[in-house]
């Protein structure tokens, strides 16, 4: 919500917010738009030009985010100063408050209610990309929406790290690591990352070995978040990679 003045709304039918002016929106992407998005945009900019005259504004700076270059243009064309929007938007948005917090915890929950129904269903014969399945199946039924990605790899595939589900059969045995990248209920990001082991053998010395590095990695950087640190002081502090882990110079 603004500080003060009114907040306009311009969205399609079935849009609803708590707004003080809706009005039709403009179809500014190309999906909707097609080849009028010039044309589009500068009507698009008459509307802001309207509304500041409307609320009896001197102030001709907009900030905006994430839009067309054509916008941008056609708004410079009105008169009108752009600045850029992300950082303030962002900074606004890292001041959460009891309900964000809430929403948080309730896409964490999910999460991990996802996350438990994946290492019960591990099983002979059962897929990478089965797996993952169930995670975004449980996102969906429980009011959420998208994953970015559908990070899982298993056995041989899990490194080098940043490879997305496959057919592969997961194997007595593997290692079973995943990245949740879950937009879940009301739009709020859960992004767990969780390594499972598949077997009813022991894990291998190494598999032990590489859990603990995992291990005192988390925790001792877990410690070091509090108040007021930067992440500059995080990557100074941060617990010692391995040489065998890092990329050659």
């Amino acid at each position: 919500m603004p500080v003060d003045g009114p907040i306009a709304l311009h969205a399609g039918l079935g849009n609803e917010c708590s707004a003080d002016v809706s009005r039709p929106g403009r179809p500014i992407s190309f999906f909707e738009g097609g080849g009028e998005l010039t044309e589009n945009a500068r009507l698009f900019a008459d509307d802001i030009v309207q509304f500041l005259n409307e609320i009896g504004s001197n102030n001709r700076r907009v900030a905006i985010e994430y839009v067309n270059p054509s916008i941008t243009l056609a708004l410079l064309q009105r008169g009108i100063e752009v600045i850029d929007a992300v950082d303030i938007v962002e900074g606004a948005r890292a001041i959460k408050s009891a309900d964000e917090v809430e929403c948080i915890r309730w896409a964490c929950a999910v999460a991990e209610h996802g996350i438990a129904r994946m290492q019960a269903s591990m099983g002979p014969g059962v897929t990478e990309v089965q797996l993952w399945g169930i995670l975004n199946y449980t996102n969906l039924s429980n009011m959420g929406g998208w994953h970015e990605g559908r990070m899982l790899a298993s056995g041989p595939r899990i490194n080098p790290w940043l490879q997305e589900a496959t057919q592969r059969v997961i194997e007595p045995g593997d290692l079973v690591g995943f990245d949740t990248d879950m937009v879940g209920p009301f739009g709020y990001f859960c992004d767990i990352s969780r390594t499972f082991y598949y077997g009813k053998d022991r894990p291998t010395a190494r598999q032990r070995q590489l859990y603990r590095y995992a291990y005192d990695e988390l925790h001792t950087n877990m410690e070091l978040v509090r108040p007021g640190v930067t992440m500059k002081d995080l990557q100074t502090l941060a617990w010692p990679v391995p040489e065998e882990f890092r990329e050659p110079s």
